[in-house]
């Protein structure tokens, strides 16, 4: 589990793909997991109060490798409360805003990791509601 408030970096995503042997690709989900999803329910006042995540610069590179979404097992997917105290949440404008890549939150990831699962088909159905900005939705790993 990362640390508080640590920020995911450009250097930290990259590494992970060379140790997983994975590249992304045009129309990927990116899942990212912290390890933040194992407070939910057992401490939540530290799951909500600050996460870890990626930061500014590491999201302009996913995003610059054209994902569908990004997805993290924290609330935010982004690092809470950003370094800078000056904004909030720049993740999500960048992301969802700036360049229309759906942002993920909450995925429960411990069964993926504690299965060694690295790459999968990712499924998912949202619920149609005309003029939402976000949606309950139901996601599924295939491997």
């Amino acid at each position: 589990m990362l640390g508080d408030s640590y920020e995911i970096t450009v250097d930290d995503v990259q590494g992970a793909l060379k140790k997983q042997n994975l590249t992304l690709k045009a129309g990927d989900a990116v899942i990212i997991h912290t390890g933040w999803g194992n407070l939910y329910g057992k401490d939540n006042a530290r799951f909500v109060k600050s996460c870890p995540g990626i930061g500014v610069k590491a999201a302009e590179w996913l995003i610059s490798q054209n994902p569908v979404l990004l997805g993290s097992d924290n609330w935010p997917v982004e690092v809470a409360p950003n370094p800078d105290p000056q904004i909030s949440l720049p993740v999500h404008q960048i992301a969802l805003v700036v360049n229309g890549v759906h942002l993920l939150e909450n995925l429960k990831l411990d069964e993926l990791v504690a299965k060694n699962v690295q790459e999968f088909a990712f499924i998912m159905t949202v619920l149609k509601i005309r003029g939402a900005t976000g949606s309950t939705v139901s996601p599924i790993a295939v491997r």
